[in-house]
């Protein structure tokens, strides 16, 4: 596993950053995740989806492509960004395990917030632009904040 901080310009974080929190950005309703005591949403957009492309193509190069610069992808297989919204405890978390285990996964964090992905071996908090990549095969929790009204990061796999 390998962590990045800081790896966009402040310019290109924060168009990222800005698209994802615009009015106009559109999320999709993926599932809930609730205990006893609490209950929080899950939101997801894909851009891609087993390599195809959805919307439109020239701003999806121009909008990510400093991210994809910055991982020298060959390959792009999934990209999807995820928004969970607050929780009261953040003690359920929700798998986000690639089913493709031959290629790379890297998750990029778009705020800073409690949140957090939980491996086997280490719990990476949720830092605005922020890189952590690693093999797909690894299993991942992701976890919601609870001191944010969100949390958002972009998961791609690729080669």
């Amino acid at each position: 596993m390998k962590k990045n901080y800081n790896v966009l310009s402040k310019e290109d974080y924060s168009t990222i950053r800005a698209t994802f929190l615009s009015e106009d950005f559109t999320w999709n309703y993926y599932r809930y995740i609730s205990d006893d005591k609490d209950k929080y949403y899950v939101f997801k957009h894909t851009y891609v989806k087993d390599s195809n492309f959805f919307g439109t193509v020239n701003h999806f190069n121009d909008f990510l492509k400093p991210l994809f610069e910055f991982l020298k992808i060959k390959t792009v297989i999934n990209v999807t960004a995820y928004l969970i919204t607050k929780s009261l405890n953040a003690k359920k978390g929700f798998d986000l395990t690639s089913v493709n285990k031959k290629t790379k996964t890297a998750i990029f964090y778009i705020e800073h917030n409690n949140g957090y992905t939980k491996f086997k071996k280490e719990n990476i908090e949720n830092e605005g632009n922020m890189f952590v990549s690693f093999s797909s095969k690894e299993n991942r929790i992701e976890y919601p904040t609870t001191n944010k009204e969100r949390r958002i990061f972009l998961n791609i796999e690729y080669e």
